[in-house]
């Protein structure tokens, strides 16, 4: 079997509902023993497990990447929304990037802009960031 190269053909073979979106979005990979700096990114499709980046570069197929992504919703019509995530590199090819979610939780952003605390055991959040519960 042919294995193609086109990413969005890829994507057409997966089941399940997929949310199309046009969310701001930043990501930092996992390393150990190294802090990478945040890169900005656009979330363009996301499901309950999965989520689809546009950047500028191509991450390694496999590796981990913490991530927050913008939500469009708010918090009693009032209170903006983040999406923080540790995914794991499924597939980069070109601008688009395929990412499996492994855990998530949903944050209030401060008034402060967009900051993303660690999403790792042992640390705690600093600031005007809360961690909603996931019900």
């Amino acid at each position: 079997m042919e294995q193609s190269s086109n990413i969005k053909d890829l994507e057409d073979r997966r089941s399940g509902l997929r949310f199309p979106m046009q969310q701001e979005a930043r990501f930092r990979i996992l390393e150990s023993r190294k802090h990478t700096p945040q890169c900005t990114a656009k979330a363009v499709e996301m499901s309950s497990k999965g989520i689809v980046l546009e950047c500028d570069r191509v991450l390694p197929v496999g590796s981990k990447v913490e991530i927050a992504v913008n939500w469009p919703a708010q918090l009693n019509e009032k209170c903006r929304l983040k999406f923080v995530a540790i995914a794991k590199v499924l597939r980069s090819e070109n601008n688009r990037t395929a990412l499996v979610i492994e855990r998530h939780e949903f944050r209030t952003q401060g008034s402060g802009g967009f900051t993303v605390p660690p999403l790792v055991p042992g640390v705690e959040l600093r600031g005007s960031a809360r961690v909603l519960p996931i019900r």
